[in-house]
């Protein structure tokens, strides 16, 4: 059939209308989501306005709700000098720039905190998001905005910085929204309180919820009550504490000697949990995360500097976590590092002292039995009184419009995340997670830290502090120097509270108390010149309260040493340590093991490795073949040597044992050769350590040769093959190789996608200041910006910017990129 020429058009006509129909709408299922092709490619308003070009210098004047004119000068690493005449003009501004720079990201950390990534992306995401609501982020938020509204200058603050925000949101048209939103078809939505506290909350995430209750509840019935200290000590004796029992400030504690304590663990009479049962688990963040934090005083330096270093082993993002700024008023000169979202300064210098921080491990999620008085599990009882469960109910909304509804349930104790499932282990357990009821004030803690001139004012500062605990270190212009323990440390009955799960149907005595203010472990001006700390064991014996919880074993030792072995120290020391890679648990490792080799019985082969690994000096450099070697005969040894606690999706990470650590494993395999658990279970013989330590180093080697060999011009770096991912996971944002050494165990913590989210390093000297800092990243969130990850390879390289701060602006004008002029409305 001959279609008439007449009619052509009319199909050309309809064509074209399919044809916008399909690139003018955003297709999203469950499996993928693509943006509306027509807007994305757009010339004016489309992804290509993104893209920003490099311009020598340029400046801008707007009109905003500011009281006075704040001016913003750009350096040359295109951080923000922000003057102004007040902290709420200064937080306003920071706002405007948060939003400027980095509102995508802002938006998309406080929906995956509360669990509202579905909103963004689509149902595929409803799973996380679901999860994120049963651990009870969504009370967490609600918790921390009514102790700010408690705060009126806290909540005028606060206020202000969300204008700054708001300003720069609602000032933005479809071509200036982030690339990130275009490729979602999403338009940015307004700030609130709500997502600041979102933020924070997803930072106490990051840093306390771990838990392994049910799997070491599990491990004490499979192995015994009498042989659990064996296997799971709560210290090992090499390793230093953040404030050894010599640099405890004196006269500052006393413990109460009658708690009325409950043991307060579920009985011992209970058969081992089956592996049939169902293993999954709430997601717990990344295990390495920790920092690396010192302060060195002027007795111990050559040109008698006070130094203040830091470097916070987080998840490494495009862009990067923290946003490097410089706060001028007349009250205050703060140099440092905020979090987009948040208003001040966390980490950094003013002119009168330097902060630093790192992660406390200690133990803030227990797990209590709950005990139904009904078949519907709706009541139940504690200390003989009835209570009900208090449902919850969240929407998770779905850009999909897939929307669902869930029903969450509360006791007493916190939310019951498996309570719908009829086979969980846990569907009977209420988890207690301390974040959920901050005692503390983050915001109010951060503006006093702007304010602090000594170390009294730190100290006041600090008492706000309650979630995440952190090891706090403090520094100086006066050459004073010190370490606090901050926040609601657990207050726990003896070293093995908490560690197991608990019987809901009393509330211990200690239940939610935390050690007194004044108790916290504080180190002022120790003899040592120093304090230190890197996710190691808070306190020694002298401390009356017990450490519980999960501590780094090798870097806060290596650290230690490192500081105390040099006599005087200087800045290129500073820089040193902070990209240091060598590894104490290598040092710890081969040294105590590779004298149990009996060389006469290794091959030809295998003497060359034993050579190779004796000579070594412990550093995982980019092109160490050392390092891969001691990686494959630790992760051989591991497993072989604790078979007794594989379970047959081991590998999937959803184990039903714990197992005891490197460290434990090397001090029991040459103090006890003759254990049980050396025999392999796989093979027929009975082994003894020598055995084990011959069949796991044999191993190694061939499986490092067979890496070898399909890997030829591999080195540390490759076997490594550690990335900083865009944090939406969008790969052509992402920085798919770094191209520097360090491993998980030393000071420079690189391994994964996790690592120093930035290095800094404060000089107080005499009345000079200096402050050096480096980034993995950028100042702009924008994938099209020559900003958005242009301090990277200066990170990689292990250099250092040199940062202005001082109070004038000619000097930081000298370098300047680019200007704002905030001035006050006319309206």
């Amino acid at each position: 059939m001959k279609i008439s020429g007449k009619l052509n058009p009319l199909f050309w006509a309809v064509g074209v209308v399919i044809y916008l129909i399909i690139v003018s709408i955003p297709w999203k299922t469950s499996e993928v989501s693509l943006p509306a092709l027509a807007p994305f490619f757009s010339p004016s308003q489309g992804f290509w306005q993104n893209a920003e070009v490099v311009r020598k210098f340029h400046s801008e004047e707007i009109s905003l709700g500011v009281n006075e004119k704040v001016k913003v000068i750009f350096d040359e690493a295109d951080v923000p000098h922000i003057f102004a005449e007040s902290i709420e003009d200064a937080f306003f501004a920071l706002g405007y720039l948060h939003a400027q720079d980095r509102l995508f990201q802002m938006d998309f950390t406080h929906r995956a905190a509360v669990g509202k990534i579905s909103d963004l992306i689509g149902s595929a995401a409803r799973d996380y998001d679901l999860e994120m609501r049963k651990k009870g982020m969504g009370p967490m938020v609600e918790n921390m905005v009514q102790k700010w509204g408690e705060d009126p200058e806290i909540n005028d603050l606060l206020s202000t910085y969300i204008e700054g925000v708001n300003a720069s949101v609602s000032g933005l048209s479809k071509s200036q929204f982030p690339i990130e939103y275009k490729l979602l078809s999403q338009s940015p939505q307004l700030w609130n309180k709500e997502k600041t506290a979102a933020i924070l909350g997803y930072l106490n995430h990051n840093l306390t919820f771990r838990h392994d209750d049910l799997k070491a509840t599990n491990t004490l019935q499979k192995m015994g009550i009498e042989n659990y200290p064996l296997l799971f000590p709560n210290r090992h004796h090499d390793v230093h504490p953040v404030i050894p029992d010599e640099g405890l400030y004196p006269g500052l504690f006393t413990k109460t000697e009658e708690l009325g304590l409950h043991e307060n663990i579920i009985p011992g009479d209970h058969p081992v949990f089956q592996q049939s049962s169902d293993w999954s688990f709430l997601s717990m963040p990344a295990p390495h995360i920790g920092s690396n934090n010192w302060a060195v005083g002027p007795e111990k330096t050559t040109d008698g500097s006070t130094f203040v270093c830091n470097d916070p082993h987080l998840p490494l993002t495009l862009p990067a976590i923290w946003y490097e700024c410089h706060i001028i008023t007349p009250e205050v000169n703060l140099y440092g590092f905020s979090i987009p979202g948040v208003p001040g300064i966390f980490l950094g210098m003013s002119e009168y002292i330097a902060l630093a921080t790192t992660n406390v491990g200690c133990d803030y999620v227990d797990w209590y039995k709950m005990h139904w008085t009904n078949n519907d599990r709706t009541n139940y009882t504690v200390d003989g009184t009835e209570y009900s469960v208090k449902f919850r109910e969240e929407e998770i909304k779905s850009a999909d419009g897939k929307n669902l509804v869930v029903q969450i349930p509360y006791t007493i104790f916190g939310p019951i995340p498996y309570y719908e499932y009829s086979d969980h282990l846990l569907r009977d357990y209420s988890m207690h997670w301390r974040a959920i009821e901050p005692e503390g004030n983050l915001l109010r803690s951060l503006v006093n830290i702007l304010r602090a001139q000594n170390f009294d004012d730190f100290l006041a500062a600090s008492d706000y502090l309650s979630d995440p605990p952190q090891n706090l270190v403090y520094g100086d212009r006066f050459g004073n120097i010190g370490l606090r323990i901050t926040g609601s440390l657990p207050l726990r009955a003896h070293e093995y509270d908490g560690v197991f799960l608990k019987d809901g149907k009393f509330k211990d005595s200690l239940f939610n108390q935390a050690i007194p203010l004044h108790e916290l472990p504080l180190s002022y001006n120790p003899p040592l010149g120093f304090v230190a700390s890197a996710n190691q064991i808070s306190t020694g014996e002298a401390y009356p309260y017990p450490n519980v919880g999960i501590y780094d074993k090798a870097r806060g030792t290596h650290l230690f040493d490192r500081l105390y072995e040099k006599e005087l120290v200087d800045l290129q020391f500073m820089k040193m340590l902070l990209t240091d890679n060598r590894s104490q648990k290598a040092k710890d490792f081969l040294e105590t093991l590779l004298p149990l080799l009996d060389a006469e019985k290794l091959s030809i082969e295998e003497v060359a490795i034993f050579q190779k690994l004796s000579a070594w000096d412990y550093a995982f450099e980019v092109d160490s073949d050392e390092a891969i070697i001691f990686k494959k005969w630790e992760g051989e040894l591991l497993k072989t040597a604790w078979d007794e606690f594989q379970t047959p999706d081991s590998e999937s990470g959803n184990q039903a044992f714990i197992q005891p650590t490197w460290k434990t494993t090397i001090g029991l395999l040459a103090v006890y050769p003759d254990l049980d658990y050396w025999n392999i279970l796989a093979t027929d013989p009975i082994e003894q350590a020598e055995d084990l330590l011959h069949f796991t180093f044999s191993q190694s080697v061939v499986k490092f040769n067979n890496w070898k060999e399909e890997n030829p011009d591999g080195s540390w770096v490759d076997f490594r093959s550690s990335s900083i991912p865009h944090l939406a996971r969008i790969e052509p944002f992402s920085h798919s190789f770094i191209q520097s050494g360090g491993t998980a165990s030393s000071l420079n913590s690189i391994k994964g996608s996790h690592g120093p989210s930035m290095r800094m390093i404060a000089q107080f000297r005499g009345d000079e200041r200096y402050f050096y800092s480096a980034l993995p990243g950028g100042s702009s969130g924008n994938p099209g910006s020559p900003f958005y990850a242009h301090r990277l390879e200066q990170w990689e390289k292990g250099e250092f910017h040199q940062a202005y701060i001082g109070r004038e602006k000619e000097p930081v004008m000298e370098t300047a990129s680019r200007k704002i002029l905030i001035a006050p409305s006319r309206d």
